[in-house]
């Protein structure tokens, strides 16, 4: 188990139709596998971005979108499918939940089962229109998270 599940709406591939065909078949676990290998291991402005912040911390993190929707660019936004998010956080029984931007903050606020765990907000290091302290507000829940950590408060 990992302490943190983190959640995105990030998910987008040029051909999508192609995307969702290769995977469906996958469960929750190889899906999350791959979300992270696209953000890290593949140069991702969103992954780097997550990176600088949260360094070696990001090896505590499940990272999940918030739809299984995805489009053929980022401009593409879905809304936070809830049961999706529902079963991602039954599944992972995370410590924290990290909501990068708005759309994953405004899914998970709809889980009134889940107010016990704690959350910590941050925009999403590829929002379109972010706030123009967003570097500190990410690198402030990084800190944040990191303090949780060390306190052994999770």
């Amino acid at each position: 188990m990992r302490f943190a599940l983190g959640f995105l709406n990030d998910q987008f591939y040029r051909d999508p139709d192609h995307a969702r065909k290769v995977l469906r078949p996958f469960g929750h676990r190889i899906r999350t596998i791959m979300i992270r290998a696209s953000l890290f291991d593949t140069n991702h402005p969103t992954g780097k971005a997550i990176k600088e912040a949260f360094g070696d911390l990001i090896d505590t993190i499940t990272f999940d979108e918030t739809s299984l929707h995805n489009g053929a660019t980022g401009s593409f936004l879905f809304e936070a499918d809830v049961e999706h998010m529902r079963q991602s956080v039954q599944t992972e029984r995370p410590s924290v939940v990290i909501c990068f931007g708005k759309v994953a903050l405004e899914g998970y606020r709809k889980l009134n089962e889940f107010g016990s765990i704690p959350m910590i907000v941050c925009p999403h290091p590829s929002e379109l229109e972010p706030p123009e302290d967003k570097s500190e507000m990410i690198n402030a829940a990084a800190a944040y998270w990191s303090s949780l950590k060390t306190q052994n408060l999770l």
